[in-house]
């Protein structure tokens, strides 16, 4: 799976707002990154995936909370 969404078509908002449940980030045909943000109110947050030279993915480590982008 490369990402997964969801319509917010239901929300009361004219908007059309798309939630990202679950986002892999690529760097060639290595994966170093998931980005997750589950509800609209929920921070985005960012997962790295760390991989051997032989591209055997580890645990994920180091998640990121977004910065408020108002700042």
């Amino acid at each position: 799976m490369i990402g997964e969404y969801q319509d917010n078509a239901s929300t009361a908002t004219p908007i059309d707002d798309w939630l990202v449940q679950q986002e892999t980030v690529w760097l060639g045909d290595i994966p170093v990154g998931v980005i997750t943000k589950p509800t609209a109110t929920s921070e985005i947050q960012v997962h790295y995936i760390h991989t051997d030279h032989l591209n055997t993915h580890e645990p994920e480590t180091g998640r990121y909370i977004s910065p408020d982008p108002n700042e």
